[in-house]
């Protein structure tokens, strides 16, 4: 049993996924255009709930998917990142960024990137 999510849900799923490393129903992970850092994500939604990053910078930082990074199960197969090429709702930085703390990490992750944007597991081709 596994857990895919989008977007936003995404970043739930990730930061999930560091406390379920030893659990035995989900075996593995999909994160599709993973927000990272709320910091680089649209700032009409982000300041609305979190506030500017400059005052909140706590809560941009817990909410930050690299910031739980280092957590992530160290074993193969477990994590899988997606992002649509033509995706205008979350930059590829995000992504980005997420695989270049992994690498630093050594963790291990498979990687797809498609050619339309990303609205589900079912639409990434």
């Amino acid at each position: 049993m596994g857990i895919q999510k989008c977007c936003y849900k995404t970043c739930s799923t990730v930061q999930l996924s560091h406390y379920l490393q030893a659990n035995d129903v989900y075996k593995a992970f999909v994160a599709a255009a993973p927000v990272v850092d709320w910091a680089l994500y649209d700032t009409a939604y982000t300041e609305r709930y979190l506030g500017l990053p400059k005052e909140q910078e706590t809560a941009y930082k817990m909410g930050s998917i690299l910031t739980y990074a280092k957590n992530l199960p160290s074993d193969r197969c477990r994590l899988l990142i997606i992002h649509g090429g033509k995706d205008e709702n979350v930059h590829f930085l995000h992504t980005s960024n997420l695989l270049t703390q992994l690498n630093k990490m050594g963790k291990p992750y498979s990687f797809g990137v498609g050619s339309i944007l990303v609205i589900n597991l079912f639409s990434f081709v």
